[in-house]
């Protein structure tokens, strides 16, 4: 076997190898980014489904949705946000879904963990349906 030879075939050993790291890498990348970190993060709110972990909701994720507003009773004033419907249908995956479902959400504020929790039974069918049509 020449010296060419010998050459042609390590360097493509190398190229193959480097090849698999920059594969490897970026799955292990994807992987990485897709876990949803398990603790309680402040700023942010953190979603379970049926008592199962499903994901940190960041603030950047939530500006994406479409807002909403109402005149709050008990204060008096106009108060602003996202409806839930909405930030549910971002993290959990709507087939795992069922009318008995659990969602609850907690998070941290000024130090203390709050936490609340309802039915997806609780939202009205024809709002949850039309948000689902809406979505498609």
């Amino acid at each position: 076997m020449s010296q060419r030879t010998r050459i042609l075939i390590v360097a493509g050993a190398l190229l193959l190898i480097a090849i698999a790291l920059a594969a490897y890498g970026v799955a292990t990348q994807n992987q990485t980014a897709q876990a949803p970190a398990a603790t309680l993060q402040p700023g942010m709110i953190h979603l379970y489904v049926d008592g199962a972990f499903a994901a940190n909701v960041s603030p950047a994720d939530i500006k994406k949705l479409p807002a909403a507003s109402f005149k709050d009773k008990e204060q008096g004033k106009e108060q602003g946000g996202w409806w839930l419907r909405d930030v549910i249908r971002l993290y959990a995956q709507e087939n795992k879904l069922s009318p008995t479902s659990q969602i609850t959400v907690t998070g941290l504020r000024q130090g203390t963990e709050k936490k609340g929790s309802l039915g997806i039974a609780v939202i009205p069918p024809h709002i949850w349906r039309s948000s689902q049509a809406n979505r498609r």
